[in-house]
């Protein structure tokens, strides 16, 4: 279990607990196409009718 505190000034703190499981060892050579680069790329705009808005990106 992996206990997570966000430690946010002038908020009250943050705090989430999650399970995970760890698994074999695999061998990623195995796969051809493990080797290839991945990316994604997403785009939303952000705003509010009369107020400043703009995109926001994450790649």
């Amino acid at each position: 279990m992996v206990k997570v505190e966000l430690d946010r000034p002038w908020r009250f703190n943050k705090t989430d607990k999650k399970l995970f499981t760890v698994v074999p060892i695999f061998d990623l050579n195995t796969i051809p196409r493990a080797c290839m680069p991945v990316r994604e790329v997403k785009v939303k705009n952000l705003g509010i009718v009369l107020f400043r808005s703009g995109k926001v990106t994450i790649e």
